[in-house]
């Protein structure tokens, strides 16, 4: 169960927010440092950077994957040729689809969810948790926000929404490095409580 949670003091939810990369899906980026620099014909390390400055604006959808890598091409003095920005995007899509997977208890648990009729939001960013609510149609005291970061689960909580942050790994514990969000869980059952 999360930390201070009580079944018998928890509201009953109306949705559920979760995030998809390292909350629901495990994706290793190995692939992708090896494989798309060397189609862009550019540096793994120029690749990155230009990616982590698109990042946040990915996100949140203001900008397409072909979009941020035609940008990151021009700023790397590449030609975004548009057979070049395409293919960049397909193997991109390819190697994810190849690369990730599901956590085991994530079925189980959207099922739970659905039979008891949960909204679902997969959601990544902050900037998008209002639209999120108001296209499920449920305020944000009937929404709880599940993710693996706590600075996720602060913008979650600041908009009024109960947020939990998933730390699945004992290893993740040291990387946090104490930055761990007041309510913990360890799986994404251990939320049903909530729900």
């Amino acid at each position: 169960m999360a930390a201070g949670a009580h079944p018998d003091l928890v509201a009953r939810r109306d949705a559920c927010l979760v995030d998809a990369y390292d909350t629901i899906v495990h994706t290793d980026f190995s692939a992708h440092r090896n494989e798309l620099p060397k189609l862009a014909g550019i540096s793994a390390e120029a690749l990155f950077r230009g990616f982590r400055r698109f990042a946040p604006a990915l996100s949140v959808g203001q900008i397409s994957i072909t979009e941020a890598y035609a940008q990151i091409l021009q700023a790397c003095g590449v030609e975004p040729r548009p057979g070049l920005v395409r293919a960049m995007a397909d193997k991109s899509r390819e190697l994810l689809l190849l690369s990730g997977r599901l956590y085991d208890d994530v079925l189980p648990f959207l099922h739970t969810l659905r039979s008891r009729g949960i909204k679902i939001a997969i959601e990544p960013a902050t900037q998008i948790y209002q639209y999120a609510l108001d296209k499920l149609g449920v305020t944000a005291a009937a929404a709880l926000f599940v993710d693996n970061n706590a600075t996720f689960c602060a913008g979650a909580a600041a908009l009024g929404i109960q947020a939990v942050q998933i730390v699945r790994e004992p290893w993740e514990d040291d990387e946090a490095e104490g930055a761990h969000w007041a309510e913990v869980v360890r799986s994404l059952p251990e939320l049903e409580v909530l729900l």
